[in-house]
């Protein structure tokens, strides 16, 4: 058995032979493209290798002890096997192959590099995972061979195929033997180039997802520079269509990985090392530091390049490349990974979700539980963009990070998750009320600076606690859950109306929120309700005051509220109450007969009784993000005058961290930085990080993430969504912009019977135009929404989550809502 291959005899099929790697480097042999020579020492050969040893019944032995979420005992694991595979003798044959592979090749130094049999797939990428070691000479060689075959066994090579495997479809833990994730190793042996530049290349933007564009990154020297993170390369951004650089940055470089010049120690130095073997860290003089690495013209070329390997291969690729006097060498090739499936041009890469206004830190929250508070909504590695003009926010998640929202909605479907997550929750809830009792019984205007310190640190956590429970029921994590209860609904369906059942399965059997403060008010108004009265509904219910800072508008919503209720008659309030209730004991009445129908089902209960109780505590979690800063609001005011501004300009200008740093050391915010944030900011989530930008930075991550593509479509005439209740219904649209009181106060002016709310998100204080309203178009949410409730209590049709009714729809548009079949359809445009 042969155990060395050279590229020339080696194509893209032969990955268990070769690796991903080395099965690339052939193929690209074949294809003609310039590629440093070099061989491949094949997995068979490391096989061979463990057999002759007999360590393979060793390393059987030791993996299938070791529990592989259980960190300490990967680590202990990986030492021995190193140790192992690095004491053991090299079999004579398999040593004397490799050494005459190595002296046809002819080159005093070369890299040697791992290459994985399950490596550079398209559904795995193990760059990083295993070794390489770069400028190593003959003297070296076998043993950096051992050493590609021992990284194989490192403990995240060992966590990586252990995690890969799971992602892949192979179940639970349980049982799991490394056997069932065959993975091997073969060893490239390459030709060194010696770089005067190099880099990597992707032939589609891997942030924009943009198929037209490719993107290159340069710096001076060895690659591995640039892969290992240590410098920040030049950046060049290259139209495919017309081979024109649309972007480019260029960088000050000071250091770079190079040849070592005098004779190299022994051992070479693994990629991305530091001094000592064959390579070492080398200053680059300032005048040449500080010019580009490549000339326009060397940017196409390679830019050719790099779309002739994409071409040849059919799928997009991310390339290592290096130049040497003057050629373009391409020394791996692999397929991008992390593209979103659907994504074939920059509309798919960020789907737009909701805009509302809210204060700066209320935004913050909405990020700060994907990073702080993994526990509650699970592992969900997600990009989000929150971009705010003039307040108003809008949010764009990754398209391809939907995937990781639907794979953490896995968790609703067992059994225990709803009883844990409402027990949960309503502790956040208690906390919250016990901390507002707290801070209504001491005197803001004479607490220290320190005192309201530990005040806010306390609010700020309930408050990312809330926002992390509220996201746990959006639609996206119910998703399974509700094509499951769809699923049985359908299996078991004897005629009924699939839509109808399923709606009226998951209507909440118990009063929410809203209709409680509804009863509430109409209890108050029969009895005459005085200023102290008012107040009182207002501490009550303070989620009707949601994002809105000022007093004396909170005080003429309550008196509009009030004599609206009062000029109603005593009869007609006294039918209402009762209306309330007796349409609340008919929905149990249905809701209870269905679940008998369908004989007592136990995962259907279970799965009406999800989206049922998660609509009411969702609202319960919304009352306390949406009434915090309402209750708090004399801290907040304390906080402000001790600033120099009014509330409003706090919570619309500071950020969390820069209010902990005014009560920490009365670091303020300048004065146009808060003007400037009122008209526009960004906040980001990237990569588990969150990421603050003011102005013209926002303006510029905006641009470079979604660009004009909403508006794109703004001229289509139909919109899809979610049916949250069904029929028909025409009229006008009415745009109603959730900002706070003041402004909700002028749209109830303008609202008349039969027109069409549409809606970034409902908000409870929304409920009097809801009455009014012929139908129910919203961006955000799904059946257990607040929206959902609302179209259902007042039975009208019901579109939600179509993430842009409120940029397609124009304030007085003539529309048709068309619940049945999900459809909103613009019938004459207004003037």
């Amino acid at each position: 058995m042969p155990y060395t291959k050279t590229f020339a005899e080696i194509t893209k099929d032969d990955v268990a032979l070769a690796g991903g790697k080395g099965a690339s480097l052939g193929e690209m042999t074949a294809a003609g493209i310039s590629v440093p020579p070099g061989f491949v020492v094949t997995a068979q050969a490391f096989e061979a290798f463990l057999a002759a040893t007999n360590l393979n019944v060793e390393l059987d032995t030791i993996l299938d002890n070791v529990d592989h979420a259980v960190m300490d005992q990967v680590n202990g694991a990986s030492e021995t096997i190193n140790a192992l595979i690095l004491q053991a003798q090299m079999p004579p044959e398999i040593a004397a192959e490799i050494t005459a592979a190595s002296a046809a090749l002819g080159a005093h130094f070369v890299a040697v590099r791992s290459s994985a049999t399950s490596e550079d797939s398209k559904d795995a990428a193990w760059a990083g995972q295993l070794e390489s070691y770069l400028n190593v000479t003959e003297p070296d060689l076998l043993t950096s061979v051992q050493k590609c075959w021992a990284s194989l066994f490192t403990p995240r090579a060992i966590f990586y195929r252990f995690e890969t495997h799971l992602r892949q479809g192979s179940g639970g833990q349980e049982g799991l033997s490394h056997r069932d994730m065959p993975v091997s190793v073969a060893v490239v042996v390459q030709k060194m180039v010696d770089s005067e530049v190099s880099g990597i290349a992707f032939s589609v933007h891997p942030v924009t997802q943009d198929y037209d564009q490719l993107i290159i990154e340069a710096g001076f020297g060895l690659g591995e520079a640039i892969v290992s993170g240590s410098i920040t390369p030049d950046s060049y951004v290259v139209e495919k269509s017309n081979w024109q650089i649309i972007d480019k940055n260029i960088t000050v470089q000071e250091k770079g990985i190079f040849k070592v010049i005098s004779p190299p120690a022994r051992g070479g130095v693994p990629a991305g090392g530091g001094g000592g073997g064959g390579s070492e860290w080398r200053s680059i003089p300032k005048d040449r530091g500080e010019q580009p690495t490549l000339s326009d013209a060397e940017v196409i070329e390679l830019a050719k390049l790099v779309v002739h390997i994409e071409q040849h291969y059919g799928f997009p690729v991310d390339v290592e490349w290096a130049r040497e006097a003057g050629i373009f060498y391409i020394v791996q090739s692999r397929p991008i990974t992390t593209l979103s499936p659907k994504a074939t041009d920059r509309k798919d890469t960020y789907d737009f979700s909701w805009g509302e206004r809210h204060s700066v830190i209320s935004t913050e929250s909405w990020l700060r539980g994907y990073v702080f508070l993994r526990d509650v909504i699970g592992n969900d590695n997600r990009n989000v963009f929150m971009y705010v003009k003039d307040g108003q926010v809008h949010t764009f998640n990754a398209a391809k990070d939907l995937q990781s929202a639907l794979d953490s909605g896995e968790k609703v479907l067992d059994r225990g998750f709803l009883s844990r997550h409402l027990q949960r929750s309503a502790k956040v809830r208690e906390e919250f009320s016990k901390l507002y009792k707290e801070e209504k019984e001491i005197d803001v205007g004479k607490s220290s600076d320190n005192q309201l310190l530990q005040l806010f640190e306390r609010y700020q956590d309930l408050f990312d606690k809330t926002w992390a429970y509220f996201k746990v029921s959006q639609p996206e994590y119910l998703e399974l859950a509700k094509e499951k209860l769809e699923k049985i609904i359908e299996e078991k369906n004897t005629g009924n109306d699939v839509d109808q059942v399923f709606i009226t399965l998951t209507t909440p059997t118990e009063l929410d929120l809203i209709k409680e403060e509804e009863l509430a008010a109409l209890e108050r108004s029969l009895k005459g309700v005085s200023d102290k009265e008012m107040w009182q509904h207002a501490e009550e219910y303070p989620w009707l005051f949601f994002n809105t800072y000022d007093r004396e508008i909170i005080h003429t919503f309550l008196k509009e509220k009030f004599r609206d209720l009062q000029n109603m008659s005593e009869e007609e309030r006294t039918n209402r109450i009762e209306t309330i209730h007796l349409q609340h004991e008919e929905h149990k009445k249905e809701h209870a007969a269905l679940l008998m129908k369908f004989g007592n089902d136990p995962d259907l209960q279970y799965l009406a009784s999800v989206f049922g109780k998660l609509a009411v505590d969702r609202l319960k979690m919304k009352a306390w993000w949406g009434g915090g800063e309402y209750l708090f609001l004399a801290f907040f005011e304390e906080v402000a005058r001790r600033a120099g501004i009014n509330s409003e300009q706090l919570l619309m200008g500071y950020t969390v961290n820069e209010i902990l740093a005014f009560l920490k050391e009365r670091k303020k915010v300048a004065a146009e930085v808060i003007a400037s944030r009122m008209d526009l900011y960004a906040v980001s989530l990237e990569d588990g990080h969150l990421y603050f930008y003011d102005s013209q930075k926002a303006q510029r991550k905006f641009n470079e993430l979604i660009g004009n593509e909403n508006s794109k479509s703004s001229s289509e005439d139909k919109i899809e969504g979610v049916v949250a209740n069904t029929g028909k219904a025409r009229g006008q649209a009415r745009i109603i912009v959730v900002e706070g009181l003041k402004r909700l106060l002028e749209d109830m002016e303008r609202f008349e019977k039969g027109d069409i709310m549409v809606t970034t998100m409902t908000q409870p204080t929304m409920a009097s135009l809801a009455r009014k309203a012929a139908a129910i178009v919203t961006n955000e949410g799904g059946i257990t929404s607040h929206a959902s409730i609302l179209a259902r209590e007042y039975d009208i049709p019901c579109i939600v989550g179509t993430r842009v009714a409120t940029m397609k729809i124009k304030d007085g548009d003539e529309v048709e809502v068309d619940a049945d079949n999900g459809m909103v359809r613009i019938l004459n445009r207004a003037e």
